[in-house]
């Protein structure tokens, strides 16, 4: 997967109903991908394990 947003990539945190302009966007333009659950370094976010699996 492409390390970067781009014209055609865009990372979001976490889903929210305006983000449905982007969606809208991507498919009036050349097509694309809104990732949910990375920030805008790329880092993962929003994903955390369950307390029994750090522990063990």
């Amino acid at each position: 997967m492409n390390p970067r947003e781009s014209q055609t990539i865009e990372w979001k945190e976490s889903w929210r109903d305006e983000y449905i302009r982007w969606v809208c966007g991507f498919a009036n333009a050349q097509g694309g991908k809104l990732i949910i659950g990375k920030n805008d370094k790329g880092q993962i976010s929003g994903a955390y394990p369950k307390q029994s699996e750090v522990n063990q």
